[in-house]
C-alpha cells in the first residue's frame, strides 16, 4: 500500500491514465485489479500502432522493493488458488541444493517460490542483448553486434486481430481470447509509456504496476504449468526414477512425463515452468545466460541427467524461475531481431503504397507478442500458444482478474 499512499495527484494520475480500478479495499488487497471495459475500446490516445515507437533507453533498475512487491502480488495469485497457496509457502532449502545458493541477491531471502520468480522479473525489466546461438539461425536471426537488446520493458506489445492471431498461432482465436491478449498488451503499453516518458513519480508508480502485471502472468503461468499437480504420486515416482539415490523431490516441484513428445529428451519435464533435464534441450539458452551472469556457478551442458534433475528440481526453484522469465526474452529476441517476416508479428512488415509487403521494420521499431506458436518465434509456453484450446483464456483470466 506504500505507493498508493503517496500524493493524491499520483493516485488520480494512475486512475486516469490506466483506468485500472482496484476491486476491494485497495489495489493490493485480497482482490485483483480489474481493468474496466473501456480498455477494450480505447480512446484515440491508446496505441493502435505499437510498433512505431523508437528504441527505448535502458530502464533504471527498480527503486521499489521487489521482495515487498512479490509478497503482495503472489499473495493475490495464491488467493486465486486458495487450497494450494504455493508461492508464499515457506520451504526448506537443504545444503545439497547448491544451485539455489548461486545468486547473491537471493541467497539471504526466505525460501519461497514467489521470491525466486519476483526477483528475476525485477532483474529482466532492463533490456539486455541475448543470443540463442544454434537456434538463432533457425529463426532468421544473425549473430550480429547490431541485434537490439530485449527485456520486459524494451518493446511495445503488438495488438492482435483475428487475422494476425491466425498467422502467429496458426489457429482461430475466440473473441474472448482476443480481448484478453489485447487487454494485457494495452495495459502493458500504457505502463511502459509512463516508464519511458512520464515524470519521476509517474515512472515509479508505473514500474511497480508493471512488475505486478508481469508477476501475475508468471504466477498464474506457474500454476497452470505445474503447481496444481506438483505433489501427485506420479510426480514423486518420476523423481525417484530419474533423480538418483541422493535426490529427494521437494514439495511443489512437479515431475511430468509427456508421452506425446516424439523427442525422448523432451518427455521428462521438471519444476515451475516444466523444463527438460538435458543441456542441449530447451534449457540450453538459459544455461548460456545463467553462466554469463553467474560464471562462478557454471552449469555444464554435458552434465548428466541426474545433475540436471537437481538443477531443475531444487527447493527454491532459482534456475527454473530464471529460465521461465528468460524464455519470454528469448521469444522477444527472435521477433525483434529476425530478418524473416515469418518469424515476427505481421505488423512488423512495412507496407508499400500499393498495399504489397515490403521489408521488415527496424528491430528497434518493432512490437513483440507473447502469443506465438513455438515454430513461429520460439515460444516455450503452451498456454501462450493456446495449446489445449482453453489454457490461453485460463491464463489471462487469472492474470487479469
Amino acid at each position: 500500500m506504500r505507493f498508493l499512499l503517496r500524493t493524491v495527484s499520483n493516485i488520480v494520475w494512475f486512475i486516469c491514465i490506466l483506468n485500472v480500478i482496484p476491486n476491494g479495499a485497495g489495489a493490493f488487497g485480497k482482490k485483483y485489479m480489474v481493468p474496466p471495459p473501456n480498455l477494450e475500446n480505447p480512446s484515440p490516445n491508446l496505441p493502435r500502432e505499437p510498433n512505431s515507437a523508437p528504441s527505448p533507453p535502458p530502464v533504471p533498475g527498480p527503486s521499489f522493493d521487489w521482495k515487498e512487491q512479490s509478497l503482495k502480488t503472489f499473495d493475490q495469485v495464491d488467493g486465486y488458488f486458495p487450497s494450494l497457496e504455493e508461492y508464499l509457502k515457506p520451504r526448506r532449502a537443504p545444503s545439497s541444493d547448491s544451485i539455489d545458493r548461486c545468486e547473491p541477491k537471493l541467497a539471504s531471502e526466505e525460501v519461497k517460490f514467489g521470491f525466486s520468480v519476483g526477483f528475476f522479473i525485477s532483474e529482466f525489466l532492463n533490456p539486455q542483448v541475448i543470443t540463442l546461438k544454434g537456434i538463432d539461425e533457425i529463426y532468421g536471426v544473425r549473430e550480429s553486434s547490431t541485434n537490439v537488446a530485449v527485456g520486459l520493458t524494451s518493446h511495445l506489445m503488438c495488438l492482435h486481430t483475428s487475422e494476425t492471431a491466425r498467422t502467429t498461432l496458426r489457429k482461430n482465436i475466440s473473441e474472448s481470447e482476443l480481448q484478453n491478449v489485447n487487454l494485457f498488451a494495452r495495459t502493458y503499453n500504457k505502463l511502459r509509456e509512463k516508464i519511458m516518458d512520464g515524470s519521476e513519480s509517474e515512472r515509479e508508480i508505473a514500474k511497480e504496476y508493471l512488475f505486478d502485471l508481469w508477476a501475475r502472468l508468471f504466477g498464474c503461468l506457474g500454476y497452470i504449468e505445474s503447481l496444481t499437480t506438483a505433489d501427485f504420486r506420479r510426480s514423486y515416482d518420476l523423481a525417484e526414477q530419474y533423480g538418483g539415490s541422493d535426490y529427494s523431490k521437494p514439495p511443489g516441484v512437479k515431475f511430468y512425463y509427456d508421452e506425446s513428445q516424439s523427442n525422448v529428451d523432451s518427455k521428462l519435464n521438471i519444476g515451475l515452468y516444466q523444463f527438460s533435464p538435458k543441456g542441449t534441450g530447451n534449457i540450453s539458452p538459459c544455461i548460456d545466460a545463467w553462466n554469463e551472469r553467474l560464471p562462478q556457478c557454471e552449469i555444464k551442458k554435458s552434465d548428466s541427467m541426474e545433475n540436471f534433475v537437481k538443477v531443475l528440481g531444487s527447493s527454491s526453484q532459482h534456475f527454473n524461475a530464471f529460465c521461465g522469465v528468460h524464455k519470454i526474452l528469448q521469444t522477444f529476441h527472435v521477433q525483434a531481431n529476425t530478418q524473416a517476416r515469418t518469424h515476427t508479428h505481421p505488423d512488423n512488415t512495412q507496407t508499400n503504397v500499393d498495399g504489397s509487403s515490403s521489408r521488415l521494420k527496424r528491430p528497434s521499431d518493432r512490437c513483440v507478442t507473447l502469443n506465438v506458436r513455438s515454430g513461429y518465434a520460439y515460444n516455450h509456453f503452451g498456454p501462450l500458444q493456446n495449446s489445449t484450446g482453453v489454457n490461453l483464456n485460463s491464463l489471462f483470466s487469472c492474470a487479469l482478474r
